[in-house]
Order: C-alpha cells, then sequence, then structure tokens
C-alpha cells in the first residue's frame, strides 16, 4: 500500500521556509506578512506550536514598535500582550513534557535548555506584577532567538538520521519481543528506552506517528496477519508485541495517543472510508494499568485499511 503523505497547512517546503524568513526579516512589513500568514496556516488545521509561539511574539513586537501610530496602544496594554505571550509559550513548551507524576516547570525548563528566567517571567505575568515593559522587550528578543535555534533552524539531517534510527530500534523491539528468551521484558524496555531518548514531544507527530504507521510496523506486511471487514479483532500475538509499547509511549507523552488517532484518521479519511469510532472508549484501552490487558483492539483503531 502506498504511503499517504501527511496533511500540512503550507503548500510547500518553499512557503514554510518564506515565512520563516518573513518572520525574521528587519522589515515590519514582512514580519506583519508573515504573522498573517501563521493565523492562515491555523485556520486550516493544526500547527506546531514553536510556529504559534513565534507569531504572538512577533505580532508583540510590532504592536510595540507601532504603538504611537494612529491606533495608541499604551504601556499597559503592550505588558500584557508580551506578558500573554510568554505565559502561553511557557505553558505550551513545558505543558507537554508532563507525565503521569507532574514535574517542577523549573526542571523541565532546564531539559529543554530554555533559559530560567522565562519562566520566572511567565510566574510574574501569572501571579505577581506585570514585568515592566524593558524587561519583556529583551524577553520578548531572546524567545525568539531561542525558538529559531530550537525549532526553525533544527538540522534536517538530524532528523533524517533519527527517523532511521527509530525504525531500527522498532525492528529490534518487535524482535526481542518475538523472542521466547527470558530477559525479553529487559531488551524491550531498553529499547523502548533508547526511542524516549532520541523523541521529543514537538516531534511525535512528525517523526514517531508516521514510523509506526509505515507497513511492518504496526501495521503488518503480510495481508493476512491484517484484520478484515468480516473479522476486526487483533489476534492475542499482535496486541502483545505492540501493547506494551503504545502504552510506554502514552505515559512518556500525554498526547501520544491523540497524535496517533489523529494521524490514523487522516489516512483512513484520505481513501475515503467511512469512519466510526468511539474516542472515549478507543483511548480508554490504552489509559488501563499494566496489569489490565485489552481482549480485543478494533483494527479500525490501530491499523489503516
Amino acid at each position: 500500500m502506498a504511503s499517504i503523505p501527511r496533511i500540512v497547512p503550507w503548500t510547500s517546503p518553499q512557503e514554510y521556509q518564506n515565512v520563516y524568513q518573513w518572520l525574521y526579516s528587519d522589515s515590519p512589513e514582512l514580519r506583519e506578512l508573515g504573522v498573517k500568514r501563521v493565523k492562515a496556516w491555523s485556520s486550516r488545521g493544526k500547527i506546531p506550536q514553536s510556529i504559534v509561539f513565534t507569531a504572538a511574539f512577533v505580532e508583540a513586537s510590532l504592536r510595540d514598535e507601532f504603538s504611537f501610530g494612529k491606533i495608541k496602544v499604551s504601556n499597559y496594554e503592550l505588558r500584557l500582550l508580551y506578558s500573554m505571550a510568554f505565559i502561553r509559550f511557557v505553558n505550551g513548551m513545558i505543558d507537554p513534557n508532563q507525565g503521569k507524576y507532574a514535574k517542577s516547570v523549573a526542571s523541565i525548563a532546564h531539559k529543554l535548555d530554555m533559559p530560567s528566567w522565562f519562566v520566572d517571567l511567565r510566574h510574574a505575568g501569572t501571579h505577581e506584577h506585570l514585568p515592566s515593559l524593558q524587561v519583556l522587550r529583551k524577553g520578548c528578543q531572546q524567545a525568539l532567538k531561542w525558538l529559531e535555534d530550537k525549532y526553525w533552524t533544527a538540522e534536517k539531517p538530524v532528523i533524517l538520521a533519527q527517523i532511521d534510527e527509530i525504525r531500527s530500534l522498532i525492528i529490534d523491539y518487535k524482535k526481542y519481543s518475538k523472542d521466547p528468551d527470558s530477559n525479553k521484558k529487559i531488551s524491550t524496555n531498553n529499547v523502548l528506552k533508547k526511542i524516549s531518548n532520541l523523541i521529543t514531544v514537538e516531534y511525535i507527530r512528525d517523526i514517531l506517528v508516521p514510523v509506526l504507521l509505515e507497513n511492518g510496523y504496526l501495521i503488518p506486511k503480510g495481508k493476512k496477519k491484517r484484520s478484515s471487514k468480516s473479522n476486526i479483532t487483533l489476534s492475542t500475538k499482535l496486541i502483545e508485541i505492540w501493547f506494551p509499547m503504545l502504552q510506554k509511549f502514552g505515559y512518556e507523552w500525554p498526547t501520544f495517543y491523540d497524535e496517533l488517532v489523529q494521524e490514523m484518521l487522516e489516512k483512513m479519511t484520505s481513501n475515503d472510508e467511512e469512519v466510526y469510532i468511539n474516542f472515549s472508549d478507543q483511548l480508554e484501552i490504552f489509559q488501563k494499568s499494566e496489569s489490565s490487558q485489552p481482549k480485543n483492539i478494533s483494527s479500525s483503531y490501530l491499523f489503516t485499511l
């Protein structure tokens, strides 16, 4: 079965690069154009949070730059605008990295290599007096630089190498899962730990989920191993192989299940398939404790047809 490309809001890689250049341009007109294009993307569908945050900071700086125009913006309004951008930025980067047990915002920020004073600005804007305009302006500049370094200029060759390594690790996981050796659990856990170390939450949708849905991974290469319309029940063997991995990823990244389901729906609906999925029932299957294994999982949830 031919792979189906993931739908993205931008029409081409060139448009994506153009928007990056506009947002970081010295020209206010081009930066305004970049902000408007990001808003247009948002109306088409889900876009990476880093793009949204970049546009928010650029828009705040533009309002600041032209605050003495026809429509004047007060000092307090600018502080509110910058503070809201910082609150959404820090929360948006931190929250997806929270696991089952809550971690401190500072510890997650450190893991993301985010300056600690970004967290301080977020805290002040939420619980204390709004930071001064001078501090917020400096914070905006550094936040835009951080987003550029951590997202926009990320090395593509590194990402491609990660994809190849993840494919290799998932193949190892499947091999160890089928191995009757008594050390199977230790081996599979080591593989899953390596995958977790390779992936950050922003790349779940762009790297991990597409690999999982390639033929030979969650979708068996052999058609006889797949579910059919007459029998949508998965074999116990397939459940035993893949359930621990999916459960581990769901524990590691709370957004994993949503991203997986969304990608599967896109593949099925692009083939004009009718989809009938009860999301709450399906997600509940994967959120059960390790001691409670599901007896049956709908193929429409785990496999593309």
